[in-house]
């Protein structure tokens, strides 16, 4: 039980934080700066490490392209469409853990109910 108690407060941490509106303001905003950073890098070393897979077939593209040159003209609203997803996602996340710990009993004792038929010989 000591392993359990020790975790209640780490998830009560963890939920609180992914749903405090403050937090999910500064997760969006890394996403944001994230996708923009990330619309920046080149694809040349993508392909490489790719063109080294056994069977690859890589198509044919200019080596100075940025991954904003392949995702097209939206690209530049990309960063700000996941990033406005955020709060909403670190929301749904806390409720599920809430959810899955409140499960924790009936999966503790599902959990022994299977260790003791392992454990026991075969019943006919």
């Amino acid at each position: 039980m000591a392993a359990q108690d020790q975790a209640e407060p780490a998830l009560d941490e963890l939920t609180d934080k992914l749903s405090d509106p403050v937090e999910q303001d500064k997760m969006a905003s890394m996403v944001d700066a994230m996708g923009e950073v990330l619309l920046q890098m080149p694809v040349g070393p993508l392909l490489d490490a790719a063109a080294k897979l056994p069977g690859a077939d890589m198509p044919e593209m200019d080596r100075d392209a940025t991954m904003r040159d392949l995702a097209g003209p939206d690209a530049d609203e990309l960063p700000g469409q996941l990033s406005s997803k955020v709060p909403m996602m670190m929301g749904m996340l806390s409720e599920m853990i809430k959810g899955l710990d409140a499960m924790r009993p009936a999966l503790e004792d599902m959990g022994k109910q299977m260790q003791e038929r392992i454990e026991s010989p075969a019943q006919s």
